[in-house]
């Protein structure tokens, strides 16, 4: 498991931005309010772009983002505690990697688990 500091944490012993890799697929990991993604996503892709990473995952608007920009893949998985997207349906993600592939990369609905 590997944390990132959010817009509301108080731990300065985490990293606000972390790289990390999943058997061959580099993801870099943000909460994503430094770079201002309620205004555009382009600042973040080009973060991850720089660090090598074709996935970003990031938060900070608690609503489900599935898309591609400048060549990397950006994903929100939502919020399960404080949705905002349409209905506010409780989302999370999953990600399958294997052999450096992607495999499944989605949103789960939590209303799906029961």
């Amino acid at each position: 498991i590997r944390f990132v500091r959010g817009n509301c944490d108080d731990f300065p012993g985490f990293d606000l931005n972390a790289c990390v890799a999943y058997d061959g697929v580099k993801v870099f990991l943000t909460h994503g309010h430094r770079f201002h993604v309620a205004q555009g996503r382009e600042a973040l892709a080009k973060a991850a772009s720089e660090e090598g990473c074709r996935y970003a995952f990031f938060g900070h608007l608690h609503i489900p983002i599935l898309e591609e920009t400048g060549g990397v893949v950006l994903f929100n998985p939502g919020s399960v505690s404080k949705p905002r997207n349409e209905g506010r349906l409780a989302t999370y993600g999953v990600m399958e990697v294997r052999n450096g592939k992607v495999l499944i990369l989605e949103h789960r609905y939590v209303r799906d688990l029961e």
